[in-house]
């Protein structure tokens, strides 16, 4: 008798089928056959189903419920075939199966069904069988066990993929039964979603790479959410000007001044930023200003670097007139726009006139391209910058460096036909720089110098030192000429003649105007300054030492004489002088117009060129009132001594004290002459100093011999509320004094007496040291200056000496170089007169 045999057949899905050969179609054949009680029981349970007759016997289909158990009765026999095989049941040792993925980018996962067995693992399309009943169970290796999981059959019924799209959204949700050969779930990445176009208002993100991104705002709860690393992201984002606030379907704000400086930072710190339209928002990089010289003006043209995108000049302008954040740049790019330093730097140019090759501006608003204060660096921008001037054989000095830059700066704009304004801190040499200039210009025309009467004889000096081959025409004086010199030279004048002879200047083309102290037209109503603007001239220069860039009511005069229009209308100006009260835009504008032609430099920016020590003579020329008591009192001291009837020594030196009175003020021998500035053009000049020095907040000592003329400096001190220390002979209280002027930042002048501020002092806060009326002997004058020059001085220290011309103090000081004792026998002790001929003396008074 033939045995029965037990054909396992599950592709008949959902269900499980045993087929019996025809042999045994009859249930009592089948049973007679069966060997065991347990096999009677499992033909049983295959007859309660009404069998299917097939070509090969006949097909029992058994539900997913009792498949496992028939399994094992049906095991038991040693005759259950799958596929012509033997197969027996493991019915104690269960498979467990569970999903491998890999992450291959943030869009694409690739999963792989797998089971293991004890450490053997192995994937699931390895099995020669695998029923998805219930319970569901694998085939492997001839064996049957029961297939454990805690994943999605979903899952485990796809053999090898790759997931994308919704289908890997969804087996991300899976929590359980899932093997990542890398953690898919890292630490979340933060970015913002902007909701406006203006950037003020936003939404947190964070991107948890294959697992997609959530906004800061889903409660949902995920088991992969890292909540703590969240929290911190969020801080961040609170530590910049966004701040937690719920408007519509935004969560938070940023004022919209801190937009750019916002997502910047965030930008910088490796957050990723979308604008309203879902645009990657990317900051600006590099910017590169092109500048092309054209006739009469520079096309200037710029482009943006934003990551390798670009924009030009006209795009951002745009993008600033509509008050938007953003350039567009790429269709899914957008750059960021600082509004701020767009409207600093660039919103001047919104209102110009675009091209297709960019903006044409003309050369004299050039200091709209640049935020750069110092001239000489804006100038760098260009191709064709100020180069090194070469001095020729007919200078005869030595400029410091900076001096040099100064030169190159005069050069450049007589180049390019516009003006100047020369406002160097006091003591660093405008004069010798403006002569080094006209040295090295060709001369086709007469240049004009125009100077304060008192300064003529200075200018004069300093041309006859460093550049004596000039040909200098000085027009002054009651005798000048009524026309001026036909071939080109350089034309002294001072302001008062210009405002006489102002038909004859104003008649004239000049190559070149120059105006020294030219604070002196700051009101534009003056007869002088209207006088000035109608001087004719390829370019003009003005001189000044005071510092006058934020005083916007002076700057119109003089930019006006310099360069006509670049400040426009005065009524304009006015207007935009008002406004700058409330918005200092305007006085932003102005600044950047008028820098490019404003040449500054303080002492302690060129600390590195100028020697420990700087000595200065300046040469004063006596007002017209002065000269004529100075004249009076020498003739009648001629004429007493030719006279055998005195003391012709005594008489000298009284004579050569009252002249040195006089040229210090008329008012310490004349009670008459008591308008302090007209009668003395030296106390007038050196008030013109002081008044810059103590605007800049330096300290001065300032000397003088006469102590009559050092209580007329305190009451003019006193009218201009100006704190100071005083100290002669009659100083008790000395050591107080000298500390209030080294430790009082207020305090900037210390007026000092010859006798009693000699020696023993140090005054090491004095920037300045002003020598009023010289002294004959070298030597106590360098002990005056080395008050402050001495150990203790971490910067230089000026120190000028104010020389009457044409007295007898250029006498002495001509004489003293090789007279080196005549101080000490004039003016300290008068038992050695001898030591002095009478021709000596009497040369004094000639």
């Amino acid at each position: 008798m033939s045995e029965l045999f037990y054909h396992l057949d599950i592709s008949q899905k959902p269900q499980m089928v045993i087929t019996l050969s025809k042999k045994f179609s009859n249930r009592k054949e089948a049973l007679l056959t069966a060997k065991s009680l347990l096999e009677k029981t499992a033909l049983d349970l295959l007859w309660k189903r009404a069998p299917i007759h097939v070509e090969e016997g006949m097909q029992f289909p058994v539900s997913s419920e009792i498949a496992f158990e028939l399994l094992k009765m049906l095991s038991s026999t040693g005759r259950l075939l799958y596929k012509g095989q033997k197969v027996i049941i493991d019915p104690f040792t269960n498979a467990e199966g569970f999903v491998q993925a890999k992450a291959l980018n943030k869009t694409q996962v690739e999963i792989c069904a797998r089971f293991k067995l004890g450490r053997q693992e192995e994937p699931l399309a390895s099995c020669r069988a695998v029923f998805w009943g219930s319970p569901q169970w694998i085939l492997y290796a001839g064996v049957i066990r029961l297939l454990d999981t805690e994943v999605s059959l979903k899952w485990l019924k796809i053999p090898a993929t790759i997931l994308q799209e919704k289908e890997l959204q969804e087996f991300l949700e899976e929590t359980e039964g899932v093997t990542w050969l890398e953690e898919v779930s890292g630490d979340p990445l933060p970015f913002i979603c902007l909701t406006d176009r203006h950037g003020g208002f936003a939404n947190l993100w964070f991107d948890y790479g294959i697992r997609g991104k959530i906004a800061a705002f889903e409660e949902k709860e995920l088991f992969w959410r890292k909540k703590t690393i969240e929290k911190q992201w969020e801080q961040d984002l609170l530590e910049t000007d966004f701040s937690k606030k719920k408007v519509g379907d935004s969560s938070y704000y940023c004022p919209l001044d801190k937009v750019a400086k916002s997502i910047t930072f965030l930008t910088e710190i490796g957050w990723k930023v979308f604008d309203h339209q879902n645009k990657q928002v990317v900051c600006l990089g590099q910017e590169t200003l092109l500048l092309e010289e054209r006739p009469q003006a520079w096309l200037v043209r710029a482009e943006f670097d934003y990551q390798g995108h670009r924009a030009n000049l006209q795009q951002v302008i745009g993008a600033f007139n509509r008050r938007s954040c953003f350039v567009e740049l790429a269709a899914n790019t957008v750059g960021l726009i600082d509004l701020k330093k767009i409207e600093e730097k660039w919103a001047d140019f919104s209102e110009l006139e675009f091209d297709q090759e960019g903006v044409h501006l003309p050369f004299r608003q050039l200091g709209l391209l640049s935020e750069q204060k110092n001239p000489l660096e804006i100038f760098k921008q260009l191709k064709h910058s100020p180069q090194p001037v070469a001095l020729g054989e007919k200078f005869k000095g030595q400029l410091f460096t900076y001096q040099n830059q100064g030169l190159s700066w005069l050069s450049f704009l007589e180049k390019n036909q516009v003006g100047g304004l020369l406002a160097d801190e006091m003591g660093l040499g405008k004069t010798i720089q403006v002569i080094a200039f006209l040295s090295q210009l060709e001369l086709k025309q007469s240049c004009l110098i125009v100077v304060p009467t008192s300064l003529l004889f200075n200018w004069q000096n300093e041309f006859t030192r460093f550049f004596p081959s000039s040909s200098i025409h000085v027009h002054a004086g009651k005798e000048r000429m009524k026309t001026l010199p036909h071939i080109p030279s350089i034309i002294l004048t001072s302001y008062a003649v210009l405002r006489i002879d102002q038909a004859l200047f104003t008649s004239l083309d000049f190559q070149l105007v120059i105006l020294d102290e030219a604070q002196v037209i700051k009101n534009p109503d003056s007869q002088i300054a209207e006088v000035c603007f109608q001087l004719q001239a390829k370019m003009r220069v003005a001189i000044t030492g005071t510092p006058i860039e934020n005083k916007l009511e002076d700057l119109f005069s003089l930019f006006y004489f310099l360069n006509k229009g670049l400040l426009g209308e005065r009524k304009q100006f006015q207007a935009e002088v008002l406004a700058s009260q409330i918005d200092s835009r305007y006085l932003k504008r102005t600044q950047k117009l008028i820098r490019p032609f404003i040449l500054r430099r303080t002492k302690k920016q060129v600390a590195l060129d100028l020697p420990e020590k700087l000595e200065q003579t300046i040469w004063v020329e006596m007002s017209e009132e002065q000269r004529n008591i100075y004249e009076k009192y020498l003739q009648s001291t001629r004429v007493k001594l030719r006279s055998k009837d005195t003391n012709q020594q005594m008489q000298i030196l009284e004579a050569i004290l009252r002249l040195r009175q006089i040229c210090a003020h008329p008012l310490l021998v004349d009670p008459t002459a008591r308008d302090l500035y007209q009668y003395s053009g030296k106390f007038s000049k050196v008030m013109a100093d002081l008044e810059e020095v103590v605007e800049e907040k330096r300290k001065v000592l300032f000397y003088s011999q006469f102590t009559s003329l050092l209580h007329l400096m305190k009451k003019e001190a006193q009218n201009r509320n100006w704190k100071y220390v005083y100290l002669d002979g009659s100083t008790k209280n000395r050591e107080q004094v000298v500390s209030q002027f080294q430790e009082d930042e207020q305090t900037l002048l210390f007026f000092i007496s010859l006798k009693a501020g000699g020696v023993g002092l140090n005054l090491t806060k004095a920037d300045y040291v002003f020598l009023y009326d010289p002294w004959w002997n070298t030597a106590i004058e360098n002990q005056a200056i080395d008050r402050a020059h001495r150990l203790g001085r971490s910067s230089q220290v000026i120190a000028r000496r104010y020389v009457t011309a044409l007295s007898i103090e250029e006498k002495i000081m001509r004489l003293k170089s090789h007279k080196q004792q005549l101080s000490q026998t004039l003016m300290e002790d008068l038992s050695n007169v001898e030591a002095l001929s009478l021709e000596d003396l009497i040369h004094l008074l000639d």
